[in-house]
Protein backbone atom coordinates (compact mmCIF):
# COMPACT_ATOMS: atom_id res chain seq x y z
CA UNK A 1 0.00 0.00 0.00
CA UNK A 2 1.13 3.59 -0.21
CA UNK A 3 1.46 3.73 3.43
CA UNK A 4 3.50 0.95 3.84
CA UNK A 5 6.58 1.30 1.89
CA UNK A 6 10.03 2.60 1.39
CA UNK A 7 10.87 5.44 -1.03
CA UNK A 8 13.55 3.92 -1.41
CA UNK A 9 12.20 0.87 -3.53
CA UNK A 10 9.13 2.42 -4.73
CA UNK A 11 10.65 6.37 -5.93
CA UNK A 12 13.70 6.70 -8.32
CA UNK A 13 15.70 9.73 -6.77
CA UNK A 14 15.33 8.29 -3.16
CA UNK A 15 16.32 4.53 -4.76
CA UNK A 16 19.14 6.63 -6.80
CA UNK A 17 20.61 8.28 -3.66
CA UNK A 18 20.58 5.15 -1.88
CA UNK A 19 22.02 2.74 -4.31
CA UNK A 20 25.14 5.39 -5.18
CA UNK A 21 25.13 6.29 -1.69
CA UNK A 22 25.87 2.91 0.19
CA UNK A 23 28.85 2.61 -0.95
CA UNK A 24 30.94 5.00 1.28
CA UNK A 25 32.74 4.46 4.38
CA UNK A 26 29.68 6.53 6.17
CA UNK A 27 26.94 3.75 5.28
CA UNK A 28 26.33 0.56 6.85
CA UNK A 29 27.40 -1.45 4.08
CA UNK A 30 24.13 -3.41 4.09
CA UNK A 31 22.18 -4.57 0.46
CA UNK A 32 23.31 -3.30 -3.01
CA UNK A 33 25.65 -0.88 -4.04
CA UNK A 34 26.39 1.04 -7.40
CA UNK A 35 27.95 4.21 -9.55
CA UNK A 36 26.96 6.45 -12.17
CA UNK A 37 28.27 5.04 -15.21
CA UNK A 38 29.12 5.43 -18.87
CA UNK A 39 26.63 4.29 -21.28
CA UNK A 40 28.81 2.21 -23.13
CA UNK A 41 29.45 0.04 -20.05
CA UNK A 42 26.15 -1.03 -19.30
CA UNK A 43 25.59 -5.05 -18.44
CA UNK A 44 22.60 -7.02 -17.20
CA UNK A 45 21.01 -6.03 -14.38
CA UNK A 46 22.14 -2.40 -14.38
CA UNK A 47 19.87 0.31 -14.11
CA UNK A 48 18.91 3.48 -16.83
CA UNK A 49 17.33 6.04 -15.28
CA UNK A 50 15.02 9.13 -16.91
CA UNK A 51 15.89 11.87 -15.36
CA UNK A 52 14.46 15.82 -15.81
CA UNK A 53 16.02 18.78 -14.06
CA UNK A 54 18.73 16.48 -12.59
CA UNK A 55 16.07 14.38 -10.86
CA UNK A 56 15.16 11.13 -11.49
CA UNK A 57 11.46 10.05 -12.51
CA UNK A 58 11.93 6.44 -13.84
CA UNK A 59 14.28 3.48 -13.71
CA UNK A 60 14.65 0.64 -16.32
CA UNK A 61 16.66 -2.24 -16.08
CA UNK A 62 19.07 -3.32 -18.80
CA UNK A 63 17.69 -6.85 -19.81
CA UNK A 64 19.79 -7.42 -22.96
CA UNK A 65 22.97 -6.38 -24.50
CA UNK A 66 22.79 -5.75 -28.37
CA UNK A 67 26.35 -6.68 -29.68
CA UNK A 68 27.14 -7.17 -33.46
CA UNK A 69 30.89 -8.58 -33.08
CA UNK A 70 32.21 -6.24 -30.43
CA UNK A 71 30.11 -3.30 -31.61
CA UNK A 72 27.70 -2.00 -29.14
CA UNK A 73 24.27 -1.95 -31.10
CA UNK A 74 21.55 -1.14 -28.34
CA UNK A 75 20.13 -2.03 -24.86
CA UNK A 76 16.79 -3.64 -24.09
CA UNK A 77 15.26 -2.73 -21.49
CA UNK A 78 12.32 -4.00 -18.72
CA UNK A 79 10.10 -1.31 -17.03
CA UNK A 80 7.05 -2.05 -14.49
CA UNK A 81 5.60 1.79 -15.36
CA UNK A 82 3.62 1.19 -18.71
CA UNK A 83 4.91 -2.31 -18.74
CA UNK A 84 7.95 -3.13 -20.98
CA UNK A 85 9.60 -6.35 -21.52
CA UNK A 86 12.52 -6.35 -23.73
CA UNK A 87 12.16 -2.53 -25.12
CA UNK A 88 15.15 -1.08 -27.30
CA UNK A 89 16.08 1.67 -25.46
CA UNK A 90 17.28 3.47 -28.33
CA UNK A 91 13.49 3.94 -28.95
CA UNK A 92 12.98 5.74 -25.16
CA UNK A 93 13.43 9.45 -24.82
CA UNK A 94 14.38 12.03 -22.46
CA UNK A 95 17.34 12.69 -20.86
CA UNK A 96 19.09 9.06 -19.26
CA UNK A 97 21.30 8.52 -16.33
CA UNK A 98 23.04 5.03 -16.06
CA UNK A 99 23.64 2.94 -12.82
CA UNK A 100 26.66 0.30 -12.86
CA UNK A 101 25.49 -2.28 -10.33
CA UNK A 102 28.98 -3.20 -8.52
CA UNK A 103 27.44 -5.66 -6.03
CA UNK A 104 25.63 -6.41 -2.83
CA UNK A 105 26.93 -6.41 0.95
CA UNK A 106 25.87 -9.43 2.92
Amino acid sequence: SDNSRTPTWTSAEPFYKYIIGNNSENTQNFGIYARLANYNELEIGDIVQLVYDNNAYHNMIISEVILDGEYLIDYLICQHTYDLLDYPLSLKEGERRYIKILGYYK
